[in-house]
């Protein structure tokens, strides 16, 4: 399956929105997910709109989330509304791409929901949020995904102060260009020790186990 959603990526092939979105429940881990929404950006076309805005009220978040995001490609602001109902979305993830669709387009009514957001209980709506506001605002206020909750919330009160004081007029830089999110942790493959290796932002080793013979790649998850 990702091959496949990889091929029609690269090769950008028409017309395959249904197929894709139908294979949706095959996809067990966000690496999988995340090559289906691009596969769905690649094929969309104007004629799927109606599908996608189908999928809009699918009893899977996935699928919401899959058809805001490829509706918001597809149809630019046409897709605003369809965003904006999405904010109030019983699942954070959805909120959270909803806000990012709304954020690509420039869309101020994007900002509170995200700086909401960085106080989830959930790693991935963070990080959403985390990424959306800093490509759209270039601040950062030392908010990191995987901080302790107490020093998240330091931060999340200086995010908070900005959206009272600047929000409803700071620039919002868009379509948005992602900088890289700060996960407070560093994974490295030691190709010579057999070694993965665990450090925080300020360089101190956290952890270390010997692993396989010479590893050359690791995923935090």
């Amino acid at each position: 399956l990702s091959a496949v959603l990889e091929v029609v990526r690269q090769r950008k092939l028409p017309g395959l929105c249904g197929q894709i979105l139908a294979a949706l429940p095959l996809c067990k881990d966000e690496a999988l997910r995340g090559s289906l929404r691009r596969a769905l950006i690649a094929t969309v076309t104007p004629a799927d709109g109606a599908l996608l805005r189908e999928h809009l009220a699918a009893a899977d978040p996935q699928a919401r989330i899959a058809a805001i995001a490829t509706l918001a490609h597809v149809s630019g602001e046409a897709a605003d509304a369809d965003a904006l109902r999405l904010l109030t979305d019983s699942d954070e993830l959805v909120q959270a791409a909803a806000a990012r669709a709304l954020a690509d387009h420039g869309r101020r009514e994007a900002l509170a929901p995200l700086v909401k957001l960085l106080a989830s209980e959930q790693i991935p709506a963070r990080i959403e949020a985390s990424r959306t506001l800093r490509a759209a605002t270039g601040k950062h206020f030392g908010y990191t995904v995987y901080d302790a909750a107490e020093k998240r919330a330091a931060a999340v009160a200086q995010w908070k102060q900005w959206l009272e004081s600047e929000g409803a007029t700071a620039a919002i830089a868009f379509p948005l260009r992602d900088s890289p999110v700060d996960l407070g942790r560093l994974l490295v493959c030691d190709h010579n020790q057999n070694l993965l290796i665990e450090f925080d932002t300020a360089g101190k080793k956290l952890w270390q186990r010997q692993v396989g013979p010479q590893p050359w790649a690791c995923v935090g998850l």
